[in-house]
C-alpha cells in the first residue's frame, strides 16, 4: 500500500506520543507502508517545524527529513491542483 501523509499528521505523530497520527508514523517505519512523498510536502514540514511553537533543535528537523528523504518515494507532480479555497 502507498501513502501520503501530510504535515499535520507528521507534526502531531512527533510531538505526541501514543496518539493516532504517532502510530501511523510507526506504522510507516516498521514498513508496514510505502510512503509517497515530494519536496514540496518536505519543504513545508522542514518549515513548519522551524517555527512550531514547540520548539526541536536543528538536527532533529534534519533527521527527520532526511528519514523521509531514505525511506519513502519521492515524486515530482505533474499537475497542481487548488482543491481548497482560500476565504
Amino acid at each position: 500500500m502507498k501513502v501520503i501523509l501530510d504535515t499535520n499528521v507528521f507534526v502531531s505523530g512527533i510531538f505526541w506520543e501514543g496518539n493516532f497520527c504517532s502510530q501511523i508514523i510507526e506504522k510507516w517505519k516498521n514498513k508496514e507502508f510505502d510512503l509517497v512523498s515530494s519536496v514540496d510536502i518536505l519543504d513545508e514540514l522542514v518549515r513548519t517545524l522551524k517555527y512550531f511553537r514547540i520548539q526541536i533543535p536543528e538536527n532533529m528537523i534534519e533527521e527527520w527529513r532526511n528519514l523521509i528523504i531514505e525511506n519513502s518515494v519521492i515524486v515530482e507532480p505533474t499537475i497542481n491542483l487548488n482543491v481548497i479555497k482560500m476565504i
